[in-house]
C-alpha cells in the first residue's frame, strides 16, 4: 500500500459513502473505488460492504483501523521533516572552523542562525587550516572556514573542495602598550629586527607567508616564540614576551585594548575562504548557514576598526 491508498482508506472509514470521501478527497468517486478494490486485491481481504447505499467497514477493516492511522501519522510526520529540511529548518550542520575565523564571525553567525533556525543542530570543530580542508574533502564536515589555500595544506584535499571567499584582512603588528615601535605610523621588516618577535610554525599558512615576506624584505626573520594559534600569540605579547603579526580579522570580537595595533608594511592580505565538498552537495541547512556566516562577515567587517572586508 502507498501513503495515498491510507489516506483514501482513513476517509472511507470516516464516510459515508464512496461519493463523499471523493469529496473529502477531492478526487473522483472512480478513482476511489479503484484504489479500494486495489487495496482489498493487495491484502486479501474485504474491507468495505455497500449496505442501503452506505459503505460499512468490514470487522477485519475495523481492526485495520488503529494501526493504518498509527502508520499515516507516521508518513506525515516524515513528510513535515522533509519539507522542513527542504527549507532548511530542521536538519544537522557539521562545521570546521580555523581559530581566526573561531573569535571573529562565528559565535555572531551561529547566534543568529539559530534564532531563525532552532530546530537545527550546528556541531563545530576548531582545527588547524589544513585539517579544515581535510574534514570537509573527506566528508567529516559539510562547510569549512579557514585561510585562502597556502603551501602547507594538501593539494589533493583541496582538489576535492570548492572554494570561495569570504573576507580580506591584513596583517598588523601588536606590541604592549610602551613599546617603541608604538610611536611609529607603520612597520616593516626591516624595523622588526631588535624586538623579540613571536609568530607562527612556517608549516602554518600564516607562518609561511611571512617568513617569505621577510625573506623578499631580505631581513632577518628571527622567531623567539613559536606558537599555533593567534589567542596564545597575542596573551604572549600582552605578557611582554615579545611583538608580533597577527591576522586583523583575530581583533574582532575580542578586547584587545591593551594592545597597540599597528600597519604593517608592505601589505599583506589574508583571505578567509569558505570549503564545501566538489563532489556532495550541500543540505539546506548548510546552505542558509553559509548565507547567515556571510551576512555576519560583511556586517562586523563594516564597523571594524582594523583592515577587513567582505568578499
Amino acid at each position: 500500500m502507498n501513503v495515498r491508498q491510507l489516506e483514501i482508506f482513513i476517509t472511507l472509514m470516516t464516510s459515508r459513502t464512496v461519493t463523499e470521501a471523493a469529496n473529502q478527497l477531492r478526487i473522483s468517486q472512480p478513482a476511489v473505488s479503484k484504489s479500494l478494490r486495489l487495496m482489498e486485491q493487495e491484502l486479501g481481504i474485504q474491507l468495505f460492504e455497500r449496505k442501503r447505499g452506505r459503505l460499512q467497514p468490514s470487522s477485519e477493516a475495523k481492526l485495520l483501523y488503529p494501526e493504518i492511522q498509527r502508520l499515516f501519522k507516521e508518513f506525515d510526520l516524515v513528510r513535515r521533516f522533509a519539507s522542513d529540511l527542504r527549507y532548511g529548518s530542521s536538519g544537522h550542520v557539521r562545521i570546521a572552523v580555523a581559530p581566526t575565523v573561531t573569535g571573529s564571525f562565528l559565535g555572531p553567525a551561529v547566534c543568529r542562525y539559530h534564532r531563525s533556525k532552532p530546530n537545527v543542530r550546528v556541531d563545530v570543530k576548531t582545527l588547524m587550516a589544513s585539517d579544515v580542508v581535510n574534514m570537509v574533502a573527506g566528508h567529516e564536515a559539510d562547510i569549512g572556514f579557514a585561510p585562502a589555500p597556502a603551501k602547507d595544506i594538501d593539494s589533493r584535499a583541496i582538489a576535492l573542495c570548492e572554494t570561495a571567499d569570504l573576507c580580506e584582512s591584513e596583517f598588523v603588528l601588536i606590541v604592549p602598550d610602551g613599546h617603541f615601535l608604538a610611536a611609529r605610523r607603520t612597520v616593516n621588516p626591516r624595523d622588526l629586527h631588535t624586538s623579540l618577535l613571536i609568530s607562527f610554525p612556517q608549516n602554518t599558512p600564516t607562518g609561511f607567508v611571512l617568513a617569505e615576506t621577510f625573506r623578499l624584505a631580505a631581513a632577518p626573520y628571527n622567531i623567539s616564540i613559536e606558537a599555533n594559534q593567534t589567542n596564545t600569540v597575542c596573551s604572549l605579547v600582552r605578557a611582554g614576551a615579545g611583538i608580533a603579526l597577527i591576522n586583523s580579522l583575530a581583533l574582532i570580537g575580542g578586547d584587545f585594548s591593551d594592545l597597540i595595533v599597528k600597519p604593517f608594511r608592505p601589505r599583506l592580505h589574508v583571505r578567509s575562504c569558505i570549503y564545501t565538498s566538489r563532489h556532495q552537495p550541500l543540505s539546506n541547512p548548510a546552505v542558509e548557514f553559509v548565507r547567515h556566516m556571510k551576512e555576519t562577515a560583511a556586517e562586523l567587517a563594516r564597523d571594524a576598526r582594523y583592515p577587513i572586508r567582505a568578499l
